[in-house]
């Protein structure tokens, strides 16, 4: 889902809730983040709030992979799972909830950076041998 169709589905669910009123509603950690990140996103505009979407090629030691369907959807997911537990771990942060916007985008961009290159790492790790390098 790319950040326009995300940010539409949270504000989408941000207004239902607060039309409807629904008590049978509860938030998990996860829609606490992710309201978080709309609205961090909402008052700053700042791109950097939102994680990047994976590029589909994959460079090792000079030599560049083009990941398969499967492979790009295995290699999202990793990064996915792996920017998602350093963002919600922050959330749950008092200290982090509290900074300064400013301190808060560096951190998320910090985190999703982070996530990526650990995502990176383990889906080669785990899927070497199955790349087939681009020609050139």
């Amino acid at each position: 889902m790319d950040q326009y169709h995300l940010l539409h589905c949270l504000e989408h669910c941000r207004q239902s809730t607060e039309q409807t009123g629904n008590t049978w509603l509860t938030l998990r950690k996860s829609d606490e983040a992710n309201l978080f990140l709309y609205k961090l996103w909402k008052d700053t505009k700042n791109q950097d709030v939102l994680p990047s979407v994976p590029g589909r090629n994959i460079t090792i030691k000079g030599t560049t992979y083009r990941l398969t369907e499967e492979q790009y959807a295995d290699f999202q997911e990793e990064v996915g799972r792996r920017r998602k537990a350093l963002v919600d771990r922050d959330i749950e942060s008092p200290t982090f909830i509290t900074a300064d916007t400013e301190f808060q985008i560096k951190r998320l961009k910090n985190n999703y950076d982070k996530g990526l290159e650990d995502g990176r790492k383990q889906f080669i790790k785990l899927n070497r041998e199955d790349l087939i390098p681009l020609e050139k």
